[in-house]
């Protein structure tokens, strides 16, 4: 999806991805994937000392992160969502020239 016209924020964004990339390149000496994967091994390894955070993102990698959970609370009535639907008849008085509601 592109950004909106005007967006200075994608531009940036790809300027960020782009100096990301050369440093992964620069870091492994030869390319962006053998620096990913150098950076994925030492993830792996802190991982396996058993550090918490390096764990949790293997697994959120893996297996995808949890569902957040969401709760709606509802109204007097029990439901989350109440609506009212309303209509009106509108009649015009032709002598002042302005709209005046009818008893029906």
């Amino acid at each position: 999806m592109a950004a909106a016209v005007g967006n200075q924020y994608a531009k940036k964004a790809k300027a960020f991805e782009g100096a990301i990339k050369r440093a992964l390149a620069r870091f492994s000496g030869s390319s962006v994937e053998a620096g990913l994967d150098t950076i994925a091994d030492q993830l792996v390894r802190t991982a396996a000392l058993g550090e918490q955070w390096a764990i949790r993102e293997l697994a959120d990698r893996i297996e995808g992160r949890p569902a957040q959970s969401v709760t709606v609370a509802g109204d007097d009535e029990g439901g989350p969502i109440h609506m009212v639907h309303e209509v009106a008849l509108v009649a015009i008085d032709a002598t002042e020239g302005r709209a005046t509601p009818q008893d029906t």
